[in-house]
């Protein structure tokens, strides 16, 4: 689905931010997306170092083959909470300009999973500064 900020965007599609976790989710969100991401502009790959299941290499290489040019952008999130590991998302977001954004839904635990998003995604949801496509 789609998720829009408040306030009316203007152009979206040029600066696209692509948030990576290696999930089936975040497959499904660039499989659904790929038109979106070759018709970008910029196309930067936002990985959280503290996730090992989040390869930027084979991400990157996987969208080479599409001829999608990415830039990779990695955040520390080994010491920060659900929500903010959303946060320092959003700051990515903005330091690179982007507007739009795609990922995949994720939950944090099976707590989580029974509400069908985890506390990143619901922030990620909340307050995304850009529309935002997200795959479940």
């Amino acid at each position: 689905g789609r998720v829009a900020p408040p306030t009316a965007a203007g152009r979206i599609g040029d600066g696209v931010a692509v948030v990576w976790t290696g999930t089936v989710q975040s497959g499904r969100a660039l499989r659904s997306a790929m038109p979106s991401l070759r018709a970008a502009r910029e196309v930067h790959l936002l990985t959280n170092t503290d996730n090992k299941y989040a390869d930027p290499e084979a991400t990157t290489d996987y969208l080479g083959y599409h001829d999608v040019a990415v830039q990779h952008l990695a955040f520390d999130g080994s010491r920060l909470t659900a929500r903010g590991r959303g946060r320092a998302i959003i700051e990515a977001v903005r330091s690179i300009s982007a507007d739009f954004m795609i990922m995949g839904a994720f939950g944090d635990n099976n707590i989580d999973a029974l509400f069908g998003l985890g506390r990143t995604t619901r922030k990620l949801v909340t307050a995304a500064p850009v529309p935002l496509f997200l795959q479940s």
